[in-house]
């Protein structure tokens, strides 16, 4: 899945800096619930999008292998090297490519996670293939969890000023961080609750449900145990369209 933009090599910054690890410190406590909820005890994962492990690392510590897909450099030597420093080396299996991933260890492979707009930094054709590769690599019925931006919600100037033509419709656009004294370009996607079910079922993929992952920012989620918990309380009784950051549940057909 080549990029079909700067994103990735911004990110590289991102993590090369631990800008990243510094505004999202630790998962996202509903979206770790509900990870452990789906999965089996003990089961295999594949957190797509890995970054520098903020759930891998939390999983593999709960007793789950974790298949960490990641195309930066700097994040999965970060994933590594903790790993390493807690045991849990044999627990963590680094890739830059979902397509490299080893194919026996894909097969076991019970439920993917593409968490925090993982799937809205892809283009639409990007989604399709990484769609499609989850489901050819999975010995069974692939299920994948994950979560990306309310269009309601988020990014409304960029939108309309930095607009990216895609296939997709849902809107597609770039934002900008400051890292490392320049400024680094991000494309995303974002939607609305009915167009992320319309593109999983036009890619053939059945939706199990969508509903809110969060209310407040993913940095405050984040950054506060206490504003983490009250989130989750939050997010559980509020209907998707008023969301941050909308999660979603799919199927592969059977």
């Amino acid at each position: 899945m080549a990029p079909s933009d700067d994103t990735y090599s911004s990110y590289e910054t991102y993590f090369r800096t631990r800008k990243y690890t510094q505004r999202y410190p630790r998962p996202n406590r509903l979206a770790f619930a509900r990870v452990l909820r789906a999965a089996a005890p003990g089961a295999v994962l594949t957190d797509i999008g890995a970054g520098d492990g903020r759930y891998a690392i939390p999983l593999a510590e709960k007793g789950y292998t974790v298949i960490a897909v990641e195309r930066s450099d700097a994040a999965r030597a970060q994933i590594a090297d903790t790993a390493l420093r807690l045991g849990l080396k044999g627990k963590v299996h680094c890739f830059k490519e979902l397509e490299a991933v080893d194919a026996g260890l894909a097969a076991e492979s019970e439920l993917s996670l593409l968490f925090f707009g993982v799937l809205g930094h892809m283009s639409f054709r990007e989604r399709e293939a990484a769609l499609k590769t989850i489901q050819a690599m999975s010995s069974g019925r692939a299920n994948v969890i994950g979560s990306v931006p309310n269009t309601f919600r988020r990014y409304r100037s960029e939108r309309v000023n930095a607009k990216i033509e895609d296939f997709g419709s849902a809107p597609r656009f770039i934002y900008t961080h400051e890292l490392d004294g320049a400024t680094h370009g991000f494309a995303y996607t974002a939607y609305s609750p009915k167009q992320l079910r319309q593109e999983f079922m036009l890619h053939g993929w059945e939706c199990v449900e969508i509903k809110t992952e969060s209310v407040l920012s993913e940095r405050k989620v984040t950054r506060s145990s206490v504003i983490g918990v009250a989130d989750a309380l939050v997010s559980r009784l509020t209907p998707s369209r008023f969301s941050h950051a909308i999660f979603f549940h799919i199927r592969s057909p059977e």
